[in-house]
């Protein structure tokens, strides 16, 4: 006959496993979410990489991406290309929720404001975040949020236009590395004063390398002494690899990040997407 202990670890595997099937339904719907993969084909070929790793069975992190047409009059219209990277407070499953919220609000910007500026897409998303979790009837103020780089790219001028929460981006040049800073409010901030968020515009040249990153691969504890990986080794496998081909430079991200890790756990979620023009 079972001992009490076999029963109590029969219920705690059955338990266990009710919850990792049902979060990996919910990672297909996660996923269900993220922009096609024929939507970025279309814009860049095989000229980009997106390196996505969660944490956990669902993420926190997301990424976005919407092409756009603006019309100022019949004749003129302009197309844009809009691309955000996104990291929600916590990972797994609150970060998941997060994720939904960051990324509809973002899809309603597009499509219904018809929101081009970057920097009037963050003040919106800031908006509807802050208000959709403090309506007033929770319990308590829901202090969560995301940091997020967005960019719009004018797909005729080259024109790059920039804003971003906690979240900067690089543009490697020629193997010289440009940083594009954020601003430091995250959104969803539930701070006294909470001001707009600024663009920043940048003009492409053929072969410039545009990254979009969140904070989990330079976060990454590893290496000889179990420290960060940091943003510097993370910089230097950039511009190193800026001239390689972008699935040459996906995998030697990969490789990087992996042989820092070793055995140790992985900490947060990785998100980092990279563009060649």
């Amino acid at each position: 006959s079972k001992t009490l202990i076999e029963f109590q670890k029969e219920e705690v595997d059955e338990k266990n496993n009710e919850i990792i099937s049902s979060l990996r339904y919910a990672k297909r719907l996660q996923e269900a979410l993220l922009p096609p993969k024929n939507l970025l084909d279309s814009f860049f070929n095989d000229n980009y990489f997106i390196l996505y790793n969660p944490r956990d069975i669902v993420s926190g992190d997301f990424y976005w991406a919407k092409k756009i047409k603006t019309s100022t009059s019949p004749e003129i219209s302009k197309d844009y290309l809009l691309l955000a990277v996104a990291d929600c407070t916590g990972h797994g499953v609150p970060g998941a929720f997060m994720s939904l919220l960051g990324s509809n609000f973002l899809h309603q910007s597009a499509v219904e404001k018809n929101i081009t500026s970057p920097s009037a897409v963050l003040d919106f998303l800031n908006q509807k975040i802050i208000t959709t979790l403090n309506h007033g009837y929770g319990e308590e103020e829901i202090r969560d949020g995301m940091d997020i780089s967005f960019i719009a790219i004018d797909l005729e001028s080259n024109e790059l236009a920039f804003s971003g929460a906690n979240n900067p981006i690089y543009i490697v040049r020629n193997k010289t590395l440009t940083t594009l800073k954020a601003d430091k409010q995250a959104i969803g901030n539930m701070n006294a004063i909470v001001l707009p968020y600024n663009n920043c515009s940048f003009k492409l040249e053929p072969n410039d390398c545009i990254y979009l990153f969140t904070d989990g691969y330079a976060d990454q504890f590893g290496g000889p002494k179990g420290k960060k990986l940091m943003r510097k080794l993370f910089e230097d496998t950039l511009i190193a690899y800026s001239e390689k081909s972008m699935l040459e430079q996906k995998q030697a991200l990969t490789s990087t990040f992996n042989n820092w890790k070793g055995d140790l756990d992985q900490v947060d979620d990785v998100c980092l997407i990279g563009i060649r023009i």
